[in-house]
């Protein structure tokens, strides 16, 4: 089935049930929370994590975390290592911007 208007596409994603499994600290800043979260459709389901400002966004929802994980997806296709660290990570140490690259490879895999 093509997902090709935005109709179908919130047609799919409400069929995914989303449940926060985890809430810690996250990495981005002192505000933001890190959700652990499983997603279900049917007999699939996968865990991803989320990581946003409650105060600001509120808590995540479906639309939002499919968006993050599509973009991540989108950088690693785009960027090396290096061109990802000089572009997204300048304030990051070396390390940290090596685990978000590679988290966002793996969502791209």
């Amino acid at each position: 089935m093509a997902y090709n208007t935005p109709e179908s596409v919130a047609d799919y994603l409400s069929r995914f049930q989303m449940q926060v499994t985890e809430r810690t600290k996250g990495t981005f800043s002192p505000m933001h929370v890190k959700y652990s979260l499983a997603l279900k459709m049917g007999s699939s389901s996968f865990e991803t994590t989320f990581q946003s400002n409650p105060n600001v966004h509120g808590e995540p929802t479906v639309t939002q975390v499919f968006g993050a994980l599509a973009s991540d997806a989108m950088l690693a296709r785009d960027y090396g290592m290096d061109e990802f660290a000089d572009e997204l990570c300048a304030d990051m140490k070396p390390s940290e911007a090596i685990r978000s690259y590679n988290s966002c490879k793996d969502t791209y895999n």
